[in-house]
């Protein structure tokens, strides 16, 4: 019987590897302009973030079907598109005001 730190390990495995196989399918397809985050975030476009967030909500129930998460518990979240607008706009303010 697996002991709950073999199956932290076992389900951080999967998170990898459905990042892995989510990021090649996502980006690696040419379908998704490619965005260089080493710029601020004020220079990457708002509709690109979302849009990677639907993508991934949309998705994860797919890639988590051929996970190997038996005799795990677990629950995830997606922040909702809301959440994402008011955190880059707290981000936003932060950093502007200590470029000023």
């Amino acid at each position: 019987m697996e002991t709950n730190i073999q199956k932290t390990e076992r389900l951080i495995r999967e998170i990898n590897r459905i990042h892995t196989q989510y990021s090649q399918d996502y980006f690696e397809t040419g379908k998704v302009q490619k965005i260089n985050l080493s710029h601020t975030l004020q220079n990457v476009p708002r509709e690109h973030i979302l849009s990677y967030r639907l993508n991934l909500h949309e998705a994860i129930n797919d890639y988590l079907a051929f996970a190997d998460t038996r005799g795990i518990d677990f629950f995830y979240r997606v922040k909702t598109a809301e959440s994402i607008n008011d955190k880059i706009a707290r981000y936003l303010a932060r950093e502007n005001e200590v470029s000023a």
